[in-house]
C-alpha cells in the first residue's frame, strides 16, 4: 500500500512539474512545434476474467484493425503528447453448460492517454502520464461483459539515428492501474458481478520513425503491453479468487503532419 501511494504521489507530482514548466515554455518561446498523426494498424488483445459460479472465467482473445489519433506539442527539450485509439469488433463466447448457458458477446477496445516528457540528451528521453482503457462487449442474449482500467504510467525511450533515414527507437513503461469489471446476463437472472482491482504492469516496445518530407513524416511502431490484476474484491461477494489478466499485442503505420 505504501509503495502504490508513493507511486502515485510522485508520479502526480512529475506530472504536475512537467505540465506547468512545457505551459509556461510553450507560451513564452516561438519555437514550438505541433505533430498531429493518424494511426491504423493491428491489434491483438487478451483478457482473462476471474469466474464466480455458476459462470466459469471468462476469456476474450481476438484480433483487430485499430484505429487511432494523436498530436505532440514540442518546445525545445519538453514535450506534451494526447493519443487516443479504438479498435474494430473483438468477439467472446461465454459459456456454463451447468445452467444451460451460452452467449456471444462483441465489443470495441478503446484507449486514450495523456503524457508528458523531458529530452535528456538528443537521443533518450523520460516521460510520465495517465492512461485510460475500456473493453464494452454486448451479448446476442442482452448481456454486458464490461472491463475498465485507468492509472499512471512512468517510462523511458532511446533511440539511435541511421543515417539521415530515421531513428529507430526502444521505450518502456511501468503502470499503476485499477480495474473495473462488470458481467451480467438477463439469461441468467441470479447471476451478476462486479469485482474491482490493482495491476503493475509493463509496456515496451520498438519504433521506426522518418521523414517524407519537411511536414510529412511517417513511423512503424511494434508494442507489447501485460497487465495482472490481483485481489479481485467482488462488490457483493467480498474477495474472489484469481487473477484480471489483460493483454495487448499492436502494430501500428502513423503518418505525422507538422504544423
Amino acid at each position: 500500500m505504501k509503495t502504490h501511494m508513493y507511486f502515485k504521489s510522485t508520479t502526480y507530482f512529475a506530472c504536475f512539474i512537467l505540465c506547468c514548466t512545457n505551459i509556461t515554455h510553450a507560451s513564452d518561446d516561438e519555437n514550438t512545434t505541433i505533430i498531429t498523426r493518424l494511426s491504423t494498424g493491428y491489434l491483438e488483445y487478451n483478457l482473462t476474467l476471474p469466474g464466480v459460479p455458476p459462470i466459469p472465467f471468462q476469456h476474450l482473445d481476438d484480433s483487430s484493425y485499430l484505429l487511432g489519433i494523436g498530436a505532440t506539442i514540442f518546445n525545445e527539450r519538453f514535450y506534451f503528447d494526447i493519443y487516443g485509439q479504438t479498435s474494430g469488433d473483438l468477439s467472446d463466447v461465454v459459456n456454463a453448460p451447468s445452467v444451460g448457458y451460452l452467449e456471444t458477446f462483441e465489443g470495441k477496445r478503446t484507449n486514450i492517454s495523456f503524457s508528458t516528457g523531458y529530452s535528456i540528451t538528443n537521443q533518450s528521453a523520460l516521460y510520465v502520464g495517465y492512461k485510460d482503457g475500456k473493453s464494452d462487449n454486448n451479448g446476442n442474449l442482452g448481456g454486458v461483459y464490461e472491463f475498465k482500467e485507468n492509472g499512471f504510467f512512468i517510462g523511458g525511450t532511446y533511440g539511435w539515428q541511421v543515417s539521415a533515414k530515421g531513428v529507430i527507437s526502444l521505450n518502456a513503461a511501468f503502470a499503476e492501474l485499477e480495474g473495473d469489471a462488470k458481467f451480467n446476463t438477463p439469461a441468467v437472472p441470479s447471476y451478476a458481478t462486479s469485482i474491482v482491482g490493482k495491476a503493475t504492469g509493463l509496456s515496451y516496445g520498438i519504433a521506426w520513425r522518418s521523414k517524407l518530407n519537411n511536414q510529412y513524416g511517417y513511423s512503424l511502431s511494434l508494442d507489447h503491453q501485460s497487465y495482472e490484476f490481483k485481489d479481485m474484491i467482488d462488490r457483493a461477494l467480498g474477495s474472489v479468487p484469481g487473477t484480471v489478466i489483460e493483454d495487448m499485442l499492436t502494430l501500428k503505420l502513423s503518418i505525422s503532419y507538422e504544423i
